[in-house]
Order: structure tokens, then C-alpha cells, then sequence
């Protein structure tokens, strides 16, 4: 089982985020975060519309809203998002860029109010159904870095720890990181001794990794580039109602239909190179790795609002957890090509794909809480503020077999905590024109702030600039908005037990969200 000691590292993100601990305590923040969501009108206020109404934006976040309405109304808002990232590791700084089109909000809201003459204080309500993208998963990073370490090593160490039977390896079906990487040389098994005609005896437990030994042949530096690409995010088909008691008591309810779609692309490239008595020996390894996860949930809210004056209204709301069903399917294929130096005729290139996996399991998501006060400034326009709380140590990933989710909980109750996020808004008006800024605190998910490489998602804290502009007459209406959302998330393609040995990368990220939307009053 000897291999080439110049294939030496290659397995990337998907099998290395699911390997070093676990990762589905990672999925729970990412298809649990609350991010900045709403009609092309709320989004230029930073959705900050708890206390609002009469706006489609208020289908997912406080159906009391739709009580407002005094017109039935058809609004359709496509968004383009504009995804800039700058990776910086080992001295090298790398900028990437995403372009994708999606539609943000649809719906179309029937309104039931009663006409001024008719006396009784139940005004009557609104239902409406319709379309909401509540977050956004789509990015792009490429990052490049040196260290004096490969995934060899690391992948040597699960090996010897996890019990790994190379006697049992089936070549044809190979599933898990372990599998792949014995499969491409990358570990071999120690010799435990000779049998009678002087053949070696393989361990099964106990493996060493062929790097080029530093004592021998000097440090060997280890090139690594990956490119991430992620795309998909979470729309919610929601059918909600609000009503209206004598113009001052607003109340809603509506359920939700979620469907999650995030697709992960990676691309991992690693060269080895150091002086071994030849020259430019080098190793060319990539590997390509593809994961799909779909989901589907349900969830439900209740809201109201009440009107103090013509100044003052203020808002809360409730969402319950989302129950959500979700499948995963990962598949991966390398190529290996190395220099012409083989140890026991090994060839010198490989190939290996592995076998597609499936998963299934289910998700519970935090439950939210919002309140929301708006100070109205006669026809110049109104200042909205919303805060809104989540425990994401709530969450809870399930399955059939119970047990093998335990670790995720405790993850789960030990890295994250509860947060409260905050949104501020203003539209001033002039005529038919109306002018809008916001701002929105995402704070920090996490209980222990110091920003390891581990956070995948983001470091800590999120904020999101907006501004707007919009056309409102008695027929139809045009909005438009602009959002920058700016944050920070950290990695390591794999973990070191000396975390100083990790290739460290830190991104800035900046996502520029440009929503247009018009609509029609009948």
C-alpha cells in the first residue's frame, strides 16, 4: 500500500466542513438567519414595518398590516443582487463578484372594507396571498493561501482516531472522506510485521501519511486555492388575513408555505512543492464537489396593531418556528496529476468519484417576536423603528434515528444565543413622490465572539444601509430600492490541532441589493 509521496492533498469543503466536527449545527443558523425582507417599498426603509400596513411586505412579518388596506392592490418586485467579496489569506488579498436576478415579492391583496356610511365599528379586513424571498444564500468567494501543512495531514489523524478499516474498502462504493481519500493514496497503512514468505502484514487500524518528511527533504509548502460558490434562499408562499376594528385595532394571522433551495459548488485545488534532489516537483490536484439541499416547512404568525392618534402607532407580532423536512444529496469527483516519481510502479495520475449521498433530516427553527413603534409627520412623511428577537440556541435538527443528531443540539445550545436585531425607517413625502432611508443591526448569532475561522456563514455582526425612492397616485404605484448589506465570515479549509498550523481566511462581504416595483390598485 505504499503511494506516492507527491500526492499529498485534495479533499475540499463539503467532506472538511462535514469532518471537522459537525456541520448540521452550521445549517441551523444559515436556513434560520433573518435578514432584511419585505416589498420593494418596506425594503427602502430597511423593512422596518411592524407598526406599518397597507403594504404587501407586511405578508410575512405582521399580517395585522393588511388591516390598513383601503384598496385592493397587485404589486410584483424583481430584485437584482450584486454579491462582492474580498478574500484575504497568507498575504494574498481576492476579489470576487456575483450577479443574480430573482423576484423578491409577488402578491395580490383583496380588499373588504366597509364603505364610511355604514355604521359599525368592524370595518372589516383584507386577505391576500403571495410570494416573500426572506433570505438570500447566493455568493461567491475564491481565496488563495500557503502553509507548511497539507490536508494529509489532517486526514491521517480521522484515520487513526475514527477506527478506519482499510481491510473493508470497497473501491467501487466509496462514501465519506476517508473512503475518498484511501481510495487516492493519500494515507497508507503501517507494516505490523512479515508472514512467512516475507510479504508485509498491513495494519487495519493504524496508518501514516506520505508527505515528503521535513527532516529528510526540508519544508515543504503547501499552495491552496478553492473557489465557494453558493447559491439559492427561502421563499415563503404565505395566505394572510387582517382585519380592522373602528379604525384603531388591527389583528392578522397567516400561514406560510416555505420552500428552501441551497446549492454549495466548491472548487479545491492544492500544489505541493520543496526540494527532493529533482527539480520542480509538484503535485496538480482538484477536486469538485457539488451539494444540494432542499427543504420544505410550514410556519404561522399572528399580529396587531394599534392606532394611538394620527402620530402614533405601534405593532407586534409573533412567527412560530418554521418546521421544516429537508434532503441533501453530495457528490464529488478528482483529479490527481503529479510528477513523473512513483514509489512501487503507483501510476502517476488518478481519478475518483464518489458515489451520490443522501440525507434526511428536519429542522426547527427559532422563534421570532417583533414590536414595532411609527410616529406619523402629518403628510411630510413618518420615522418607523422595529425590534425583533430570535434564540438561535432554540433550534433543533431531528431525524429517524435520534441519536445521531445529539451532538448537533449540543453544538447547537453551546455556539449560538439569543440576539435582538433592530430596523430604522423614514419616507418623506412631497406630492406623489416619496423619498425612503433605513438601516438595520443584525447583531451576533454567536455566544463566544471571538471571530475563530469556523464561521462560515458570518463572523458576528450585519449591517444593511437602504434607501428608496417611489411614485404613488390613486391608480398605481412605483418603488424602487437600493441595499447594501456589509459583513464579515471567516474559514479554514480544515482544522489543526494548533490552530496557528490553519490557513486562516477572512472575507469582507458586501451585497448590493437593487429591488424595482410597481403595482396597480383595484
Amino acid at each position: 500500500m505504499l503511494r506516492s509521496v507527491l500526492l499529498v492533498s485534495l479533499i475540499g469543503s463539503y467532506f472538511i466542513c462535514y469532518s471537522q466536527g459537525d456541520p448540521y449545527y452550521l445549517n441551523s443558523f444559515r436556513f434560520s438567519q433573518s435578514q432584511v425582507h419585505g416589498s420593494a417599498r418596506t425594503l427602502g426603509f430597511a423593512g422596518a414595518q411592524t407598526a406599518l400596513g397597507a403594504d404587501l411586505g407586511s405578508l410575512s412579518s405582521n399580517p395585522a398590516g393588511l388591516g390598513f388596506y383601503r384598496k385592493s392592490e397587485f404589486s410584483f418586485a424583481p430584485n437584482l443582487s450584486i454579491m462582492n467579496t474580498n478574500s484575504t489569506a497568507s498575504g494574498y488579498s481576492i476579489p470576487d463578484r456575483k450577479v443574480v436576478f430573482n423576484v423578491n415579492n409577488l402578491g395580490v391583496a383583496f380588499c373588504g372594507l366597509k364603505d364610511d356610511i355604514v355604521e359599525s365599528k368592524w370595518r372589516g379586513g383584507t386577505f391576500a396571498f403571495g410570494l416573500t424571498r426572506t433570505t438570500n444564500f447566493q455568493n461567491s468567494t475564491t481565496y488563495r493561501g500557503t502553509t507548511n501543512n497539507s490536508l494529509a495531514d489532517y486526514i491521517t489523524r480521522r484515520a487513526n482516531t475514527e477506527g478506519f478499516n482499510g481491510s473493508t474498502y470497497d473501491k467501487n462504493n466509496p462514501h465519506g472522506l476517508l473512503d475518498i481519500a484511501y481510495g487516492s493514496y493519500l494515507f497508507s497503512p503501517i507494516v505490523n510485521g512479515y508472514d512467512n514468505n516475507q510479504k508485509p502484514i498491513y495494519s487495519t487500524s493504524k496508518y501514516y501519511s506520505l508527505l515528503p518528511p521535513a527532516e529528510i527533504y526540508g519544508e515543504t509548502q503547501y499552495g491552496k486555492q478553492e473557489t465557494i460558490e453558493e447559491k439559492g434562499g427561502i421563499n415563503e408562499w404565505t395566505a394572510a388575513y387582517g382585519g380592522n376594528y373602528n379604525n384603531k385595532f388591527y389583528f392578522g394571522a397567516n400561514l406560510a408555505l416555505v420552500k428552501m433551495r441551497y446549492d454549495r459548488i466548491n472548487s479545491y485545488h492544492e500544489t505541493a512543492f520543496n526540494n527532493l534532489n529533482v527539480s520542480n516537483i509538484t503535485t496538480d490536484i482538484t477536486l469538485n464537489e457539488t451539494l444540494k439541499v432542499r427543504g420544505t416547512g410550514v410556519n404561522i404568525g399572528i399580529g396587531v396593531n394599534y392606532v394611538f392618534s394620527d402620530v402614533v402607532r405601534v405593532g407586534a407580532s409573533i412567527k412560530s418556528p418554521t418546521y421544516m423536512g429537508i434532503n441533501e444529496t453530495y457528490n464529488a469527483s478528482m483529479t490527481a496529476k503529479y510528477a513523473n516519481i512513483t514509489l512501487d510502479g503507483q501510476p502517476t495520475s488518478g481519478q475518483k468519484s464518489s458515489n451520490t449521498s443522501l440525507n434526511k433530516y428536519t429542522l426547527s427553527s427559532p422563534l421570532t417576536l417583533n414590536g414595532g413603534l411609527a410616529v406619523f409627520l402629518g403628510k411630510v412623511g413618518f420615522l418607523t423603528g422595529d425590534i425583533e428577537y430570535l434564540d438561535y440556541s432554540s433550534s433543533f435538527i431531528g431525524g429517524k434515528d435520534k441519536t445521531q443528531y445529539i451532538l448537533s443540539n449540543q453544538q447547537i445550545k453551546t455556539t449560538y444565543q439569543s440576539v435582538v436585531n433592530l430596523r430604522f425607517g423614514a419616507e418623506f413625502r412631497a406630492s406623489i413622490m416619496r423619498f425612503r432611508f433605513g438601516y438595520a443591526l443584525y447583531a451576533s448569532p454567536y455566544i463566544n465572539q471571538i471571530p475563530d475561522y469556523d464561521r462560515r456563514i458570518r463572523t458576528g455582526g450585519m449591517q444593511t444601509f437602504t434607501t428608496g425612492l417611489g411614485v404613488r397616485t390613486n391608480e398605481f404605484f412605483l418603488d424602487a430600492a437600493l441595499g447594501i448589506t456589509y459583513f464579515k465570515s471567516n474559514y479554514s479549509p480544515y482544522i489543526n490541532p494548533d490552530p496557528k498550523d490553519d490557513l486562516q481566511i477572512s472575507t469582507t462581504n458586501v451585497l448590493n441589493n437593487i429591488t424595482i416595483g410597481g403595482g396597480i390598485f383595484f
